[in-house]
C-alpha cells in the first residue's frame, strides 16, 4: 500500500490554542475482504468437485481468496484550547472517503483456473442448488454470480465505513490549594454519521445502499 499526508499546524496566543489541519491519502492493493463472492464460489465448485472430484473440494474453513482494492482520502482538523491554565478543550472533526474496486479478483481467477477442467464434463449432474443441474449450467451460474456482485461493487465505498465523525471534550482541574484539590470536572459529545451496511440491487438493477443510523454519545465526568 502508499500513504500521502499534508499538514499545517499553528499555535496562537502562546500556547493557549493549538491547531492542526492534515489531508491523507492511502490505496492499498489485494487486501483480504469480507465482501464479495468467497461463499458462493466455495459452495458452487464444491458441487462441482463432489461430482469430477472429490478430493479437492475446498474444506469450509478456508477461503478461495477474497481480496480488493482500496482507495482512502480524507481531511482532519483538531484544535485545542487552554483557555486558563486548568481548563482545557479539544476539539476534532473529520471526513474520510473509502472505496473499494477489483472485488473478488482471487475468486475469479480460481474460476478460471479450474473452469476449463470442470467444462470437460459439461453435461454431468451436479447436486446441492435448484439454480443448476449440470456441470456448464453450475460454471454459468458462478461465472454470472462473480460479474454481477463484484462488478457491482467496484466503486462502492467500503462497509462499515463512517465518513463523517466528531469530537468535543472540555476538562476543568480545580485548584491545588483549594477544597477540592485533586478532583476534576468534565464532558464530551462523540458523534458518527450513518455507516454503509450493505448493498443489493433494486427490481430494474438500480443500486441501492443500506446504512445504519447515526450514532452520538453524551458524557460527564
Amino acid at each position: 500500500g502508499e500513504s500521502r499526508d499534508y499538514g499545517v499546524r499553528i499555535r496562537l496566543f502562546g500556547d493557549l490554542i493549538h491547531a492542526s489541519l492534515l489531508r491523507y491519502e492511502t490505496s492499498a492493493r489485494n487486501r483480504a475482504t469480507f465482501t464479495g463472492s468467497t461463499g458462493t464460489v466455495r459452495t458452487v465448485a464444491n458441487n462441482i468437485w463432489d461430482v469430477i472430484d472429490p478430493t479437492r473440494r475446498i474444506p469450509t474453513t478456508a477461503a478461495v481468496g477474497a481480496v480488493e482494492d482500496a482507495e482512502s482520502s480524507g481531511v482532519e482538523l483538531e484544535i485545542i484550547a487552554n483557555p486558563t491554565p486548568r481548563w482545557r478543550i479539544m476539539f476534532n472533526a473529520s471526513r474520510s472517503n473509502v472505496k473499494v474496486a477489483n472485488v473478488g479478483t482471487r475468486d475469479q481467477e480460481y474460476v478460471d483456473t479450474f473452469s476449463p477442467l470442470w467444462l470437460a464434463t459439461p453435461s454431468a449432474a451436479v447436486a446441492g442448488s435448484t439454480s443448476y443441474a449440470t456441470v456448464a449450467e453450475a460454471v454459468t451460474f458462478l461465472q454470472d454470480t462473480l460479474d454481477s456482485l463484484n462488478d457491482f461493487l467496484d466503486g462502492s465505498t467500503q462497509k462499515g465505513h463512517e465518513p463523517y465523525k466528531l469530537r468535543l471534550f472540555t476538562n476543568y482541574t480545580f485548584a491545588p490549594q483549594g477544597p477540592l484539590k485533586g478532583f476534576s470536572v468534565g464532558g464530551g459529545l462523540r458523534y458518527q454519521s450513518p455507516a454503509t451496511t450493505g448493498f443489493t440491487r433494486g427490481a430494474n438493477g438500480e443500486f441501492i445502499k443500506y446504512t445504519s443510523s447515526s450514532f452520538h454519545v453524551v458524557d460527564f465526568r
